[in-house]
């Protein structure tokens, strides 16, 4: 008898920590240096979030990177099927209030009415990237935006694989992860969400990859864990993040 209510009390306790950590508010800062980067985007700071789903995104968390973001990047499932359009269009206001802001499409996503989710949108002046590219600019200089559809072609991706100007400095925007193999160029920044970093994992162990910066020459590759959790409100060994990416120009 001992020995199971001791064994239960330690369930409910894991239990109770999985739940914390599925509503866990964090900003991972990241410093990424570029030889490629025009000298106008030197400290540009851009604020990634991605699978939000259910949650309610906190104002607290908003707080710590408002006023040093020039850009909003929501990288996809937003929402899904059940979450009202009232939490959506809130969470939506409160990210669009900080800084120019773009989205592009996760699976999750289109569980609810895709119309309505783009009146939402429309209203908050949300940029939408579904297999297109997006210029920001800063006096004389420029930057690329590519967004991908979250169900990415072969045909697609060949198509905007020859509108990607290499010349450029481009950041690829995609939900899952393995979209960027079906782009064969080289791009210096990619950002990426869709795994929850396997959302539960044990002993080091889950179903997906767990978040992480992968560095590469001259090459970053975002994945993160996400704000947010999907069936269970649960998480084990891969914390809810977000990031705000500070991106540097590094002398030749």
């Amino acid at each position: 008898m001992v020995i199971f209510l001791s064994l239960l009390l330690v369930a409910l306790l894991l239990v109770g920590y999985m739940w914390k950590e599925a509503f866990r508010d964090a900003v991972l800062s990241h410093n990424l240096f570029f030889t490629s980067i025009p000298k106008e985007f030197h400290n540009f700071q851009i604020y990634f979030i991605s699978d939000v789903h259910k949650r309610n995104i906190s104002k607290s968390l908003l707080n710590t990177v408002e006023g040093d973001v020039d850009l909003i990047v929501i990288g996809g499932d937003l929402c899904e099927k059940g979450v009202s359009y009232s939490r959506i269009e809130n969470n939506v206001k409160q990210l669009t209030c900080l800084a120019p802001t773009y989205f592009i499409w996760g699976n999750n996503d289109v569980e609810v009415n895709s119309q309505k989710l783009q009146e939402i949108f429309k209203l908050h002046g949300v940029i939408e990237l579904v297999n297109d590219i997006d210029t920001i600019r800063r006096g004389e200089e420029s930057i690329h935006l590519i967004g991908t559809s979250f169900d990415l072609t072969r045909d697609e991706a060949k198509g905007l694989e020859q509108r990607i100007d290499e010349t450029q400095f481009n950041i690829l925007l995609c939900h899952d992860p393995q979209e960027k193999k079906h782009l064969l160029k080289k791009i210096p920044l990619i950002l990426s969400g869709h795994t929850h970093g396997g959302q539960i994992r044990f002993l080091g162990f889950g179903l997906k990859e767990k978040g992480r910066l992968i560095k590469a020459t001259n090459e970053y590759h975002l994945i993160s864990n996400g704000y947010g959790t999907t069936l269970l409100p649960f998480r084990l060994g891969a914390r809810a993040q977000t990031h705000l990416l500070r991106l540097l120009k590094q002398s030749v």
